[in-house]
C-alpha cells in the first residue's frame, strides 16, 4: 500500500517523461574512452610484471674470506628506519647513538650479499618494460619472469599500435568526410508513391533545444495537416512547437508577419495514385 501511494504521488506530482538521450556518449566511451583504458591496461600490467618482486635488491653473489667483500664479515652496526623494540637482544644500546634507530648484526662467511637496483621501469623511462632493460650487473628477473615480461611488453605494444591506427583512421575519415561526399545509392525503384506511405519524414526544418523534448519547427507550418513529421507529441500538437507563433509575442510587434523570417512549408497530394502497370 504505501510503495502503490509513493509511486501514484510521483507519477502525478513529481515525475516527467524522460529526455530523449541519443547514443553518441556511449559511442564515444565505446569508441575512445575504453580502448584508451585497455592501453592503460596493457602497459601497466606489463610494467607491474617486470618490476617483481618490488624490494629494489639484486644478488651480488656470496661472501667470501678470500674476495674484495670480506670486510663485511663480523659484527655490523645498522641503521633501522623504524624502532627497534628495547628488549631486542641484537640492539647496541651506546652512549652516542639513538637505541631506537641502530641494530647490531653478524655477518658470517658464506652469506647471500645484495645491493640496490632501481627495478621501475616506468621511472626509468623504459618502454617497453623488456627484460633487456635491465642494467648489466644489477638483474633481478628470474627466466620465467623474463618470458612472462616479454609477452606483456610486447602485447602491450601491439595494443598501442593497433588502437592509436584506429584513431588516425578515424581522424583521416572525419576529414576525408568533409570534402568528399560518401553517399551512395542502393536498392531498386519499388514502385511505391512517396505519398502511400505511413511514416515519411519531409524535410522541415527544425531545431532541436535541451529545453524541449521535441524540437522546435522553424517554418511556418499551419496552414497543413499534412505536416510530414516523424514524431508527434501525444499531450501537445506542432503548432505548440512552432517558432513562428512566439515571435510576435517576443517583439510585440502587430504588423510580423512569419514570412518575412520564416520559410513556409506546402504539401501538394497527389491527384491520383500511380498505376502499379
Amino acid at each position: 500500500f504505501i510503495n502503490y501511494c509513493s509511486d501514484k504521488f510521483s507519477i502525478m506530482r513529481t515525475w516527467k517523461r524522460a529526455p530523449k538521450i541519443g547514443k553518441e556518449v556511449s559511442e564515444f566511451s565505446r569508441k575512445y574512452f575504453l580502448t584508451t583504458a585497455v592501453i592503460a591496461l596493457a602497459v601497466v600490467s606489463s610494467y607491474f610484471w617486470s618490476g617483481f618482486p618490488y624490494d629494489n635488491l639484486c644478488d651480488d653473489g656470496i661472501i667470501t674470506r678470500n674476495s674484495t667483500n670480506s670486510e663485511y664479515i663480523g659484527g655490523q652496526t645498522i641503521h633501522s628506519a623504524v624502532a627497534i623494540t628495547e628488549g631486542d637482544p641484537q640492539l647496541e644500546d651506546t652512549k652516542d647513538r639513538d637505541p631506537r634507530t641502530y641494530k647490531h648484526i653478524a655477518v658470517s662467511d658464506g652469506d647471500n650479499m645484495y645491493q640496490f637496483c632501481n627495478q621501475n621501469l616506468a621511472q626509468r623511462g623504459a618502454f617497453p618494460a623488456l627484460p633487456r632493460h635491465q642494467i648489466e650487473g644489477y638483474e633481478w628477473m628470474t627466466d620465467e619472469q623474463e618470458m612472462v615480461t616479454s609477452l606483456f611488453g610486447w602485447t602491450s605494444i601491439g595494443i598501442v599500435v593497433l588502437i592509436l591506427s584506429s584513431f588516425i583512421h578515424r581522424f583521416f575519415m572525419y576529414l576525408k568526410a568533409m570534402y568528399h561526399s560518401s553517399y551512395e545509392s542502393c536498392g531498386d525503384d519499388q514502385f511505391m508513391d512517396y505519398s502511400t506511405l505511413d511514416s515519411v519524414d519531409a524535410y522541415i526544418p527544425q531545431v532541436k533545444s535541451p529545453a524541449f523534448t521535441y524540437p522546435l519547427i522553424a517554418c511556418n507550418i499551419s496552414k497543413n495537416d499534412m505536416a510530414r513529421l516523424s514524431w508527434n507529441d501525444p499531450d501537445q500538437s506542432h503548432g505548440y512547437y512552432q517558432l513562428s507563433n512566439d515571435v510576435p509575442k517576443i517583439l510585440r510587434s502587430k504588423d510580423f508577419t512569419s514570412k518575412t523570417l520564416f520559410s513556409s512549408f506546402t504539401y501538394w497530394p497527389p491527384i491520383a495514385k500511380r498505376s502499379e502497370g
